[in-house]
């Protein structure tokens, strides 16, 4: 591999295929408010009452299935998971697996509602953590991490990570005292990745140690700062920032170094700054700061402030303590609304004037692809054409070129095959179709995984699990996880139809998949379908394509996939 990845395996790929995660002789247990905690949990008629119990007998590769209803206890890790085996604890929304769906709360009993103390390998998702001093606290833990998850109404911060590994995912923090990500420890390396942190009294996320990477994020309503950050390196991409008191971006060092990286963000009505750095290193570049006293501060001597390509408005004054960076506008960025939608309209002075980009990120807040037209739009969201419906039946085998009906016209080819849609990586293709609301379509299409996807593997620093995911209008209803050369364990059922090398990393062995099909109900007479991958290496390590695409009305669903819903944060 050329970059280390991160070690999570998204919890709720056990829910889309049962024991994917873990061995043949995996138990699952089950857990329901009408339970005892005398059965022995192993199906809904024998469930425990309480998921203290499930979690006291769940070895590594268990999962732990829990119904809808509230929980009034606080849950302790009793054990870890391992690489291959994590022990994964879901939530049973839909009510598939134990016969009660709806919301799950753990109401902690003392001063959390979960803790994973000193434990390796566990997955979280679907639970909603209320009340109590820290609802989620992570200490001395690896491989930890958390998806569609909610933690609410804290007395101090809603997730504290204290020289811990572990990632949040698509989860919401909100309505605590304190703030709503705290990170401590010089030995804590964590990722929030499309998650909302709102209306907390503290700061939204507080980092004093260890290395944070915050992507896709909003930080809202916040008490304090939305990002306050005083040890450690953080590095913050394609989010906004919007109504906190104290300000945007605090960078300060007053024990160790603080490097803090900001690039692609929107930061608004933010209180007395925008970004503030004193005695630390800021890096500041392709952001939207609006509506503050300061754009960006400098104070006092030491540390330093790198920054260009940033655009400011109604902004007191847009610099204190720096100059001018080269590339940056003083004018309206043009939101779609000023006060909580900051996309960008045609005709904004943001579109194509950020500084190149391509080292940092490509795709943006709603994972279209960056650059889109003929530069890196400043801010947290790029810009794309507007697409043109095309009528279904539709069908398309790329080898002319893509029409307005796609976001992107990208093609590649290899040295045994013509054209294909791609290569693409975390990144979005879109595709906008004529449909009928109420009818189910069927999407077909041949599937190229090309280098080194590594599936569920979980034995690296950042990123994955790899999986390919398509959604229709912002609701997923495919996604799983894929890997050829290496025999990390997969969530899709079938094996590769070809293998080999298709042309581009001669390092590592591709993969296609042909006739990978799912299906969608329609809600609307448009539909935008979104192909993307999430947790990729670089494109130039692990890419995808498409090829033979179908997408026709009607089809049975040969495997129950479950809808997720994907909030555009």
């Amino acid at each position: 591999m050329t970059r280390a990845r991160m070690a999570v395996a998204l919890a709720w790929l056990a829910a889309i295929i049962p024991g994917s995660a873990g061995s043949a002789d995996a138990a699952t247990y089950h857990v329901r408010k009408s339970g005892s905690d005398g059965n022995n949990g192993l199906s809904a008629a024998t469930a425990f009452l309480t998921i203290g119990k499930a979690v006291s007998v769940a070895q590594p590769g268990d999962q732990v299935f829990i119904g809808a209803g509230t929980y009034a206890e606080s849950i302790s890790s009793a054990r870890s998971g391992t690489d291959p085996k994590p022990i994964l604890i879901q939530g049973d929304v839909n009510g598939s697996r134990t016969g009660d769906g709806g919301e799950i709360v753990i109401a902690g009993t003392g001063t959390f509602a979960l803790r994973i103390n000193g434990h390796r390998y566990i997955g979280i998702s679907d639970l909603t953590f209320r009340g109590t001093t820290n609802p989620v606290l992570i200490t001395q833990a690896s491989h930890v991490w958390l998806a569609d998850c909610r933690m609410e109404n804290a007395t101090a911060d809603s997730v504290l990570v204290t020289s811990s590994r572990a990632r949040l995912f698509n989860c919401t923090l909100t309505g605590g005292n304190g703030a709503g990500l705290r990170v401590t420890g010089d030995s804590s390396t964590v990722t929030l990745d499309r998650s909302i942190v709102d209306a907390v009294g503290g700061d939204g996320v507080y980092s004093s140690g260890g290395t944070s990477v915050i992507s896709n994020c909003v930080l809202r309503v916040c008490g304090g700062w939305g990002l306050r950050h005083e040890k450690g390196t953080v590095t913050l991409t394609n989010s906004s920032i919007w109504s906190c008191a104290g300000g945007g971006i605090r960078s300060t060092s007053s024990v160790g170094t603080t490097t803090t990286t900001a690039w692609h963000n929107t930061i608004v009505d933010c209180g007395p700054y925008g970004a503030y750095v004193h005695a630390a290193s800021l890096t500041f570049r392709n952001n939207i700061v609006a509506g503050v006293t300061a754009g960006l501060t400098r104070f006092g001597e030491g540390g330093n402030c790198t920054h260009s390509n940033n655009l400011y408005w109604n902004c007191n004054q847009n610099y204190s303590g720096v100059s001018a960076g080269t590339g940056d506008k003083n004018a309206d960025p043009k939101f779609v609304n000023s006060v909580s939608d900051f996309r960008l309209q045609p005709g904004s002075p943001a579109i194509d004037a950020g500084a190149n980009a391509s080292s940092v990120t490509y795709f943006d807040h709603f994972l279209a692809s960056r650059p889109s037209g003929g530069g890196y739009d400043i801010g947290f969201h790029e810009r794309g054409p507007s697409l043109s419906a095309a009528n279904t039946p539709y069908s398309n085998n790329f080898e002319s070129p893509m029409g307005p009906e796609w976001s992107q016209s990208t093609r590649s080819s290899g040295a045994h095959f013509s054209n294909f849609a791609g290569r693409h990586g975390n990144n979005r293709l879109s595709l906008l179709l004529h449909t009928q609301p109420g009818r189910t379509y069927t999407v077909r299409f041949d599937l190229y995984t090309i280098d080194s996807w590594d599936g569920l593997n979980t034995d690296y620093t950042l990123g994955g699990p790899d999986s390919f995911n398509i959604a229709a209008n912002g609701k997923c209803f495919f996604t799983h996880t894929f890997s050829w050369e290496w025999g990390y364990p997969v969530s899709y059922p079938k094996p590769p139809d070809q293998t080999g090398h298709l042309g581009f990393n001669s390092t590592w062995t591709d993969a296609i998949f042909r006739n990978v099909s799912a299906t969608f109900r329609a809600e609307s007479t448009t539909t935008q379908l979104d192909f993307y991958g999430r947790g990729l290496q670089a494109i130039d390590d692990e890419s995808w394509g498409i090829d033979n695409l179908e997408v026709r009305e009607g089809g049975i669903r040969i495997v129950r996939w479950r809808e997720v819903s994907q909030t555009d944060l």
